[in-house]
């Protein structure tokens, strides 16, 4: 029998933040198992997850995300196949600049501003592109959680 040694993460929820965690644990040795109570399949697209996607444990599938700019930094620095990914499908890539400019009618913008990026998308992008990636590795393991009938 053979044993790994390599270290095991069990993330409960496969939200922005629990498939961030794995994205940034996987390259790092880390065996993934990743546990999701919703047993939805991904919609075909963006336009048909905001028509139809029931979600119970997240009421928030519908509305639009926007990823702020130390998440957009990390995942360019730890995942830049991931943000690639999510351009590619649709989310599209705003600069503080102009951010600033439309919500104010004077902007003065510091040294470094012009590299503070925002992500803006839906969770279907986010879905999306997070399983294409771990449906290429063997280090990932996808499990549905079988809660009791009425637990949530």
């Amino acid at each position: 029998m053979t044993v790994n040694t390599r270290p095991h993460a069990l993330i409960i929820g496969a939200s922005v933040a629990g498939l961030g965690a794995a994205l940034a644990l996987a390259p790092r040795g880390y065996r993934i198992t990743c546990v999701e109570r919703d047993h939805t399949p991904l919609p075909q697209d963006h336009l048909d997850a905001a028509r139809t996607w029931q979600r119970r444990g997240a009421s928030q599938t519908r509305h639009s995300h926007v990823l702020l700019a130390p998440l957009v930094n990390l995942i360019d620095r730890y995942a830049p196949d991931l943000l690639q990914r999510l351009i590619a499908a649709g989310a599209e890539e705003l600069g503080f600049e102009a951010v600033a400019a439309a919500a104010f009618d004077v902007v003065d913008l510091e040294p470094g501003d012009e590299e503070i990026r925002f992500l803006a998308c839906r969770r279907w992008y986010s879905n999306t592109c997070c399983a294409a990636m771990w449906s290429s590795s063997a280090a990932w393991k996808f499990c549905r959680a079988s809660p009791s009938p009425g637990s949530w």
